[in-house]
């Protein structure tokens, strides 16, 4: 490791304010040890930011792909942690179970602690997989109602003009022997029953709570 890196200046700065420490490798150890697991469980609560940030936007814009692009690509990311994690996790068990003569009675509890939260990681990960997957079910079932949303609204207007159009129908077959072809109120009447026939359909569907009412049961 450079000794440039950020990590060590951070490891040699905790060994300056415990300097009765830097002189066991034990300490050392467990120092470098508690600087990776807090680095690690610092992108665990970036990850689980946005994933928050990801089930309000599912909620704000269902329809938007840009969605489950941002998870497929978060999976991914996640994937590759995991396996990450999961090697420095066998790391950790084997230093606490090893014979090293740097780790001593009075390093153990420190060297147990850390290892105690980094199996926070794993865990965190794994979950995050699942919130992924069930934000993308989300997503899905949320598309799903507003079509289901925009087919409803579609087939009752369909269902109001379609007897209009058959009385429009019915009178535009010009036979010779019709009496509404020569009533002065011919026109007007017709006009008339259509709008007539469509409101009352309509008010019909919203009684039966089938249109603006959602929270309506069906009778």
């Amino acid at each position: 490791m450079d000794e440039d890196d950020p990590f060590i200046g951070h490891v040699k700065e905790r060994l300056l304010d415990h300097r009765d420490q830097a002189l066991y490798p034990g300490y050392v150890l467990y120092h470098f040890l508690d600087l990776a697991v807090a680095r690690f469980l610092q992108v665990i609560d970036q990850i689980a930011d946005r994933i928050q940030a990801l089930e309000r936007q599912v909620f704000a814009t269902p329809f938007a792909n840009e969605i489950g692009r941002e998870i497929y690509r978060m999976k991914t990311h996640l994937h590759e942690l995991r396996q990450v994690a999961e090697a420095q996790e066998e790391a950790i068990k084997t230093i606490r179970h090893a014979e090293l003569p740097y780790i001593n009675a009075e390093t153990n509890p420190y060297i147990d602690e850390v290892a105690s939260r980094f199996a926070r990681v794993p865990a965190a990960l794994d979950a995050f997989k699942e919130s992924l997957s069930a934000i993308f079910d989300l997503q899905l079932s949320l598309k799903s109602d507003h079509m289901n949303v925009i087919m409803k609204t579609l087939t009752l207007v369909s269902v109001i003009f379609l007897p209009m159009t058959f009385i429009a129908g019915v009178y535009g077959m010009n036979f010779s022997f019709m009496p509404e072809l020569k009533w002065r109120y011919g026109y007007p009447f017709a006009l008339l029953l259509m709008a007539t026939v469509a409101v009352l359909i309509a008010l019909y569907f919203k009684r039966k709570g089938w249109w603006g009412e959602t929270g309506t049961k069906e009778k």
